[in-house]
């Protein structure tokens, strides 16, 4: 009865998602990017150390990139007005996510969000590049 209870990385992840919280990180950050390398590297790896006859065919289902969380690929494939996808960001602002969800979402709010984003970016890379 007393104690603790043994809980591994699946139970992590599914205590972060009914907590509303993402437990993986933001493919927008550097930590982001870093992880999605590492998870890929393991992924090929493990598909490389199965024989050839019991690997998935990805180019017969027409998966472009299965190790890869390709997030360009599949914005660019989103966007209507079909202009290349340089750079994105991830929208964390719970309030503004609710509003969007709700659909009574301020366009000028959220564009404010959008030139504060920015500006604490600028600030933060001419801070690092100063110091």
């Amino acid at each position: 009865m007393w104690g603790a209870r043994v809980g591994g990385l699946r139970e992590t992840d599914s205590i972060a998602f009914e907590m509303n919280e993402p437990y993986y990180l933001y493919p927008d950050t550097a930590a982001g990017t870093e992880e999605e390398i590492c998870t890929s590297n393991e992924a090929i790896e493990k598909f490389f150390r199965l024989p050839p006859n019991n690997r998935t065919n990805y180019n017969k289902f027409r998966i472009s990139s299965p190790f890869k969380l390709n997030w360009k690929l599949l914005l660019s494939e989103w966007n209507e007005s079909q202009t290349p996808i340089v750079d994105f960001f991830v929208l964390r602002n719970k309030k503004i996510l609710g509003n969007i969800q709700v659909g009574n979402f301020n366009v000028k709010l959220l564009i404010l969000y959008y030139i504060y984003f920015f500006v604490t970016f600028v600030i933060c890379i001419l801070i690092n590049f100063v110091f």
